[in-house]
């Protein structure tokens, strides 16, 4: 014969007190309030991860445009230094040259800018600043991508005479957090990153 269950507990077996699963309760917010400051660091350290990883994309894709459609393309970088922010846009040019844009105007030119990337979207992270063969850059960065994937500063014309780097750097609070992270763009045109 099949005994059914009437909710009442066989003998010797017992639920648990109001005080047991309020001790369970306690210790669980003890230990999410111990693992908070480590994962909030690690999302912020994978927030800078992908921030920089998006600017080397951009770079690879402004080469990879130059060289496939056979056209010069501008990349305008504007930096926000001790802040979050940054912006690079790219344009692609009416031809091969980089002297057809107006240096003066980044926002004339043949064309308006085809893809902005701004790093706003990472409310944590800025493109601090830039350098040029180790001498720093001021607050814009103009590069031009040539059909045969060299790089030339824009603003005179010329090859880049060393590599480009672009720091990125993690804000909390206002100030600076962590290390910079580094994408530095070659003379070949391909973007490497550092840290």
């Amino acid at each position: 014969m099949h005994r059914t269950w009437k909710g009442r507990p066989r003998e010797g077996e017992r639920g648990m007190t109001l005080t047991e699963i309020m001790i369970v309760v306690v210790i669980i917010g003890i230990l999410a309030a111990l693992s908070y400051p480590t994962i909030s660091g690690a999302l912020a350290a994978n927030q800078s991860r992908a921030a920089m990883n998006e600017v080397a994309f951009f770079l690879s894709e402004a080469r990879a445009r130059a060289t496939g459609r056979n056209l010069a393309v501008e990349v305008y970088v504007t930096f926000s230094p001790g802040a979050a922010g940054g912006l690079l846009e790219l344009r692609e040019s009416s031809d091969r040259s980089c002297t057809n844009v107006n240096v003066a105007d980044p926002t004339s030119g043949p064309t308006a800018p085809v893809q902005p990337f701004d790093l706003l979207k990472y409310d944590s992270v800025g493109l601090d600043h830039g350098a040029v063969n180790s001498t720093p850059c001021g607050a814009n960065l103009d590069l031009c991508f040539k059909p045969d994937g060299s790089v030339f500063d824009r603003s005179n014309g010329l090859p880049i005479p060393g590599p480009v780097d672009l720091y990125l750097r993690r804000y909390e609070g206002g100030s600076a957090a962590g290390v910079d992270r580094i994408v530095r763009l070659g003379f070949n045109g391909i973007p490497r990153i550092y840290r």
